[in-house]
């Protein structure tokens, strides 16, 4: 089972890659695999959602657990309220869907209290921590590293 996961998920990131992912065929596709990979107990996270390719028609029919905010958005705060709607817009939509909801590239404690207030479900960033080796994450949380191979 390991390898044909592996296998659906390389088959979704080609066809990404190549630049097709708009053709209907190839998203109907991916759609199928990617609920068979959440079939299987993976849990699916759709990143930088607000940018690129990223699209709200879609967001209704993809098999996703988690939406991770793009950090351009989160950067937005207390530059004036066209950042916090946008994010309070997505983080609504995101729970409607019952998807959680990770904010990207916190680095203030000001975005942090916006993000909290407006009930974004997790944070990533600098404020939180630099990114960092397992093996120093492990032993900053008193563990020993296992790298699963």
């Amino acid at each position: 089972m390991p390898v044909q996961l592996a296998q659906m998920a390389l088959d979704i990131a080609r066809a990404h890659a190549a630049g097709i992912h708009r053709d209907d065929l190839v998203v109907e596709a991916s759609v199928r695999k990617l609920r068979q990979l959440r079939d299987a107990g993976v849990r699916i996270a759709l990143d930088d959602f607000g940018t690129g390719y990223s699209s709200l028609s879609r967001l209704s029919t993809l098999p996703i657990d988690v939406l991770k905010i793009d950090r351009s958005f989160v950067h937005q705060i207390g530059e004036g309220t066209g950042g916090t709607v946008v994010i309070a817009t997505i983080i609504t939509l995101a729970h409607a869907f019952g998807m959680t909801v990770v904010a990207e590239g916190v680095e203030t404690h000001e975005q942090l209290k916006v993000l909290e207030e407006l009930g974004c479900d997790a944070v990533q960033g600098y404020l939180i921590g630099a990114p960092m080796p397992p093996a120093a994450l492990a032993a900053m949380m008193g563990r020993s590293a296992k790298i699963a191979p």
